[in-house]
């Protein structure tokens, strides 16, 4: 990818731009130049070249609204034919990562990805975009998108799985009150690796919190707390033991009488 972080100073390399759209020197996430869209109906996209058919790459990108409310969309489309078409949206007002995983098709070799705000009067900036190789996700029914927790145990009743709260898809895995969690049990790993587990996060009421965490796999267990009302990442890293293949990863609450939501894990 080129002038992925605008670095030029220009929309140089980039494709096409729509709308009230320009490179700026401030709302920048790094360097010194970031894009910036205003109002609505606005964006730029990039042409990528020399993919690989039948392979998974995840598109990243860093991106931020000026206006609660509002979002600006993070995609890519045209990878799989002319319809394809897969996109995250960004809502916080500070940067947060968008991550898009997507398979080229038999016949496709390149892809299209995009910025673009649909909606709304404020705002909004893109910045640090990069296109790689997809990596495996080891966690299974990660966005629990089977309808169901599936391979994912619970330690009391008050887990489930419902339609409402999802950060992406369908469905998001809710925690009611206290000493409640999932967990599943990964293997296939492999000995003294290093591995990054990442989960999204919120709480319903302010001043509980939630963990996400790593357990049983070689090491002393680990975990990273969530305690936004809106949905965060957490992410820990862990090192398997020499001969250690599994690793059991959680979403669990400890106190409190509040609802909480999980979304979106990734053991990579």
């Amino acid at each position: 990818m080129i002038n992925a972080g605008f670095e030029s100073g220009a929309s140089s390399n980039w494709t096409w731009t729509y709308g009230n759209f320009s490179i700026a020197n401030t709302g920048v996430h790094s360097g010194d130049y970031a894009a910036k869209v205003s109002g609505a109906s606005g964006g730029t996209g990039q042409v990528i070249s020399g993919l690989t058919p039948n392979t998974s790459y995840t598109l990243s990108a860093w991106a931020k609204v000026g206006s609660a409310g509002e979002s600006i969309a993070v995609g890519v489309k045209r990878y799989a034919g002319e319809s394809s078409d897969t996109s995250t949206d960004v809502t916080t007002t500070t940067y947060s990562q968008a991550n898009v995983t997507f398979t080229t098709g038999a016949n496709n070799t390149s892809a299209e990805i995009y910025l673009w705000k649909n909606a709304g009067n404020g705002d909004a900036h893109g910045d640090d975009f990069s296109l790689t190789l997809a990596t495996v996700n080891r966690a299974t029914n990660p966005g629990f998108e089977s309808g169901d927790l599936g391979v994912w145990s619970t330690w009391t009743a008050a887990a489930s799985v419902v339609t409402s709260n999802a950060r992406t898809g369908t469905y998001a895995a809710r925690l009611s009150g206290a000493v409640v969690g999932v967990e599943q049990t990964v293997s296939g790993l492999t000995p003294n690796m290093t591995y990054t587990l990442s989960g999204w996060a919120k709480v319903g009421a302010v001043g509980e919190n939630i963990f996400i965490g790593v357990k049983d796999f070689g090491g002393i267990e680990t975990s990273t707390t969530v305690t936004t009302a809106s949905y965060s990442q957490g992410t820990v890293v862990f090192t398997t033991g020499s001969g250690n293949t599994t690793a059991k990863i959680y979403f669990y609450k400890h106190t409190g009488s509040g609802e909480a939501f999980g979304d979106d894990f990734s053991l990579r």
